[in-house]
């Protein structure tokens, strides 16, 4: 209950009927949503918040990359086009940027992905 009180949640579900369940989401501690200036949910696998402060703009970027042998992974492409397409604005407009989430990387074995997706790794 006092959990709930501390943190607001952001949430961007998928937009498929056969994935009701899929999405990502940020907690951000209670104080910092009023910085919050933008809220960008990308088909319930990225989810982007631009916070404004003094000074200092930050995209904070949730992603989920569905693993390359499920039967979702033609939608990575997608995914790393608008990540790639957030990361070049973000550097044009000067923002820090933290991106945390579940990228399934193979850390072994990158030999799927091209060295366009790499650059983002």
């Amino acid at each position: 209950m006092i959990l709930a009180l501390l943190l607001l949640s952001y949430w961007a579900p998928s937009l498929s009927n056969s994935r009701p369940h899929d999405g990502v989401g940020l907690l951000l501690h209670h104080p910092l949503h009023k910085h919050v200036q933008k809220i960008d949910p990308w088909n319930g696998r990225l989810l982007k918040l631009d916070l404004f402060f003094h000074q200092t703009k930050i995209s904070i970027i949730s992603v989920y990359i569905p693993p390359y042998h499920s039967i979702h992974y033609k939608e990575r492409d997608a995914i790393f086009a608008q990540l790639n397409s957030w990361l070049d604005k973000a550097r044009s407009n000067n923002y820090h940027v933290v991106i945390l989430g579940d990228f399934n990387a193979d850390e072994v074995s990158h030999s799927h992905l091209s060295q366009h997706h790499l650059k983002i790794l």
